[in-house]
């Protein structure tokens, strides 16, 4: 029962971290772009619209993964996940509360 609720939670962090190492080489290409060709037509622009439109689409997803699956694990654990010496009462914390909240509402950047 527990790998039900386990291998989801891996699987979304795999499939973001694939996606931010995606990114980074994305970015990489585009400030390269820019340094050598920073032209108003140049190529570096169009990479930026990309560049901004998978960024936004993505920032939703990894918030609400984040917090779903922090949350989720820790009452996997049971009582022993709400103590602090679990490890997950922090993250989930920061990602619950702090960034899911103080960066607004994450709907607005899907439509």
């Amino acid at each position: 029962m527990q790998q039900m609720k386990v291998v989801p939670a891996i699987s979304a962090a795999w499939a973001h971290l694939i996606t931010s190492v995606k990114m980074q080489g994305l970015y990489d290409l585009y400030t390269q772009e820019l340094k050598l060709n920073s032209q108003k037509g140049s190529k570096a622009f169009d990479m930026l619209q990309e560049l901004h439109c998978v960024a936004a689409g993505l920032k939703p997803l990894g918030t609400w993964h984040g917090e779903y699956f922090g949350e989720l694990l820790k009452q996997s654990c049971g009582g022993h996940g709400y103590l602090q010496i679990s490890g997950l009462t922090r993250p989930h914390t920061d990602i619950g509360f702090g960034i899911t909240t103080a960066e607004g509402d994450n709907h607005v950047l899907l439509q």
